[in-house]
């Protein structure tokens, strides 16, 4: 979801325009995400040199899934100590530390909870809300609906693509539907929540993209070009 996000606010009015490249695999893209527009409703902007009204902020974080602790270790957790606050935001694999001078964000870094050590700098952060339990099922979607449109899509060996895709969609299915052992209970629950996007919503969402292919070609795949 962090991941899509980021693709989607590419460019866009206020955001920065990067070169962004994102290399995947079918079971991945199987599972639906969270519409990028709902996540933008519910997550939390924070930029460098702007003011932060705290108290606001804590009421916020509770609100869209976070647990306040002494010391995050974990994504869903935050902490705030004077003018030190910690984020572990979902979907991260390093806690975000904001430094406030005053009311005002005066730095923003990745750190390691464990070491304590800065990772690297930023200017701008987007803290999302826990997707497991903020969102409605209507608001996922495919993960080719979810990014921008002029988006170049690189396939190699289209034909396996669909062939894996279909096979993999199938046997996500039909575990759901299975009965699994007392033990395994969390495992059960943990995919029968999982969304995912059929292969004909997956071709179809396709077809609005800018699509380059190479390998071996489908019909059910239309290029834009084509690369042998």
């Amino acid at each position: 979801t962090d991941a899509v996000n980021k693709l989607y606010h590419n460019g866009l009015i206020g955001y920065a325009k990067a070169s962004m490249f994102v290399v995947t695999y079918p079971e991945a893209i199987i599972e639906s995400v969270i519409a990028p527009s709902a996540v933008t409703k519910q997550q939390i902007e924070l930029r460098k040199g702007e003011n932060l009204d705290v108290d606001g902020m804590l009421t916020l974080m509770i609100d869209i899934g976070f647990e306040r602790v002494d010391f995050v270790y974990e994504p869903g957790q935050f902490s705030i100590r004077g003018g030190i606050i910690d984020i572990f935001s979902f979907g991260n694999e390093w806690p975000y530390r904001i430094e406030l001078f005053d009311v005002e964000v005066e730095s923003i870094r990745l750190f390691d909870p464990l070491t304590q050590l800065s990772q690297r700098n930023l200017s701008i952060v987007h803290i999302i809300p826990n997707v497991q339990t903020h969102f409605d099922t209507h608001e996922y979607v495919s993960v080719m609906e979810a990014i921008p449109s002029e988006t170049k899509v690189w396939i190699q060996e289209p034909l396996l693509l669909v062939d894996k895709y279909q096979e993999a969609f199938e046997r996500l299915s039909s575990v759901s539907t299975i009965d699994l052992d007392t033990d395994q209970i969390a495992v059960h629950r943990f995919i029968k929540e999982k969304r995912f996007t059929p292969t004909h919503k997956f071709l179809t969402a396709l077809k609005s993209m800018h699509v380059v292919l190479e390998g071996d070609q489908t019909e059910l795949i239309p290029a834009a070009q084509s690369v042998h």
